[in-house]
């Protein structure tokens, strides 16, 4: 396959999580980051796993995963996808030809678990300890954290690669379909694009 060749990158920050946290992104820590060489699908990329603090929204404070791939050469495009069902993982409920092609077109991809670990199907996350709900993470599961973690991916690109992203995507189906639907009403200005397929 062929790939985008990156042009030298003076001023880019080694990939690992000490040179990146000390871009002091608000809210975001980073806890691995590795390169990834390249192979015959997918070109290399610094892979990120972070956690970002979730607030506001009327909700108490939160915490949700998101994890990124920097590709080398980078077209100034960002790439979200949704998770499917009751979400908890970092595991996209994507267009598997998007999902594919992503990277090789110079895409940044970013996927967040909602704020809340778990296996896609089980719920008992809505209730924190003593039985109450928790609302930051019912808050972080309809809107909050998808919204956050790709402010905070945007941001962190932004800083990694020295200049501004350009466009912005939002792909996933099932839960992963009605974020970005619920982004286009709440936020309408975060993505350029939604490619949606959300429960009926």
């Amino acid at each position: 396959a062929a790939f985008l060749t990156a042009a030298p990158a003076l001023a880019r920050p080694e990939c690992n999580p000490i040179a990146l946290n000390a871009l002091h992104i608000p809210g975001v820590e980073i806890i691995q980051a590795a390169l990834v060489a390249a192979t015959a699908d997918t070109p290399a990329f610094c892979g990120v796993q972070a956690t970002i603090v979730t607030q506001g929204e009327g909700a108490p404070n939160g915490s949700a995963r998101i994890a990124l791939q920097l590709p080398d050469a980078w077209t100034q495009r960002f790439f979200f996808m949704g998770v499917g069902g009751n979400a908890g993982t970092l595991t996209p409920a994507v267009n598997a030809t998007d999902r594919a092609q992503a990277l090789g077109k110079g895409y940044v991809t970013a996927v967040t678990d909602t704020g809340h670990i778990g296996n896609g199907t089980d719920a008992s996350w809505v209730r924190a300890v003593g039985g109450k709900r928790d609302e930051a993470k019912i808050a972080d599961f309809f809107h909050r954290a998808a919204h956050l973690a790709a402010l905070a991916g945007k941001a962190l690109a932004k800083a990694y690669y020295a200049e501004p992203g350009q466009h912005a995507y939002f792909d996933g189906c099932s839960t992963g379909g009605r974020l970005p639907l619920e982004e286009a009403e709440r936020y309408p200005p975060t993505f350029d694009g939604i490619f949606a397929a959300a429960p009926n």
